[in-house]
């Protein structure tokens, strides 16, 4: 989808909508961890970014690695 956003605005619209949404998400499990203790205080939005990019490149990764990456069934 990110490839077909960067040309068609309607989809853009909703990619950014979505990533909006799932950044609010985080960032607020990641205020409730950083309260208990369990995260690095740092801005929330920060962590969120990286973790944002981390699966984003992990899922990227699961798309085009090599059947002999695969693990075997």
């Amino acid at each position: 989808m990110w490839s077909r956003a960067l040309v068609n605005d309607e989809l853009c619209s909703v990619q950014r909508a979505e990533s909006s949404r799932w950044r609010r998400l985080l960032e607020g499990l990641i205020v409730d961890a950083q309260r208990s203790g369990d995260v690095v205080q740092m801005p929330p939005r920060t962590i969120a970014v990286l973790i944002s990019a981390v699966i984003d490149g992990l899922s990227v990764y699961a798309l085009l690695k090599t059947a002999s990456a695969r693990p075997s069934s």
